[in-house]
């Protein structure tokens, strides 16, 4: 048996130890760590920048995962993706193609929203007229 290890800030653990369990491909144990985190003031202009990136972020998978079955397996998941330092880490930033993905995204699901809408009122009217159906009007 391979043996992982797979650290994740605490937020997100519960949730991440749920899905790799109910993929079936790992037997999981919990073991908290004590790492250092780096100090960062909440009020902190990156801090909030960033948060506002995640949400963004967040807002575009979920968007989009609502219209992407993906034909990867598990495997996928778990296989090693990039690498950065402490410095290029920090360094990231949100690149024009993502803010431009974001916008896109925001913009069909209003519209989406706008659709939906208007399809729901179309239909109550035309459930309100069905009554008239058998009239002819000359």
């Amino acid at each position: 048996m391979l043996r992982a290890t797979v650290i994740a800030h605490q937020s997100v653990m519960d949730e991440l130890v749920e899905r790799m369990q109910l993929a079936g491909v790992l037997d999981m144990e919990t073991a908290p760590f004590d790492l250092p985190s780096p100090s960062v003031a909440p009020d902190d202009e990156r801090l909030r920048r960033l948060q506002e990136y995640l949400a963004d972020a967040t807002f575009v998978r979920d968007f989009l995962g609502r219209y992407h079955v993906s034909e990867q397996s598990f495997g996928a998941f778990v296989s090693e993706k990039i690498h950065l330092d402490a410095d290029e880490y920090y360094s990231l930033e949100a690149d024009a193609a993502s803010l431009h993905l974001y916008r896109e995204c925001e913009d069909i699901s209003a519209k989406t929203a706008t659709l939906e809408r208007e399809r729901a009122r179309l239909v109550a009217l035309a459930a309100d007229l069905a009554p008239w159906s058998p009239c002819t009007c000359r």
